[in-house]
């Protein structure tokens, strides 16, 4: 599908093709984005969603799920996928939730491997512990 991109450096429109549409929700920050809006999504670079926004230009968006948001179950700004006319952009959100589940995961794992870490330290101390009183006992 077709749309317009304007280049803000030569003050003119040019055609593009769209990949798809999004509907942008949350809080836009800097960016010129309205909440509760759909835009134009013309390709994605580097796992980054390239997104026509409302000077319809374009800028890079990380391909961040905007459900939760939608919902109120979590704060910020991200995406819901309304048109997927080639399949990126669902491939990429499905890579960037495995990525974002991998590092999840490895933290869980580093916070259960440090914990496991401390409570065999604790086990340590209580047992040389124990044997300090006992020697005093003996004594």
């Amino acid at each position: 599908m077709k749309t317009q991109r304007y280049i803000t450096d030569e003050s003119r429109f040019e055609e593009v093709e769209s990949i798809g549409r999004l509907l942008f929700v949350g809080e836009p920050g800097i960016h010129d984005l309205t909440h509760d809006t759909v835009y134009e999504c013309i390709g994605i670079r580097n796992n980054l969603l390239i997104m026509l926004d409302d000077t319809k230009d374009y800028y890079l968006f990380l391909p961040q799920d905007g459900r939760p948001i939608q919902k109120g179950e979590a704060k910020g700004a991200g995406w819901i996928v309304i048109d997927d006319y080639t399949g990126e952009i669902t491939k990429l959100f499905q890579v960037f939730d495995d990525e974002r589940n991998k590092i999840t995961l490895r933290k869980k794992f580093f916070a259960w491997l440090v914990n496991k870490r401390f409570n065999n330290l604790d086990k340590i101390d209580a047992k040389k512990e124990a044997k300090s009183t006992n020697k005093k006992a003996e004594k």
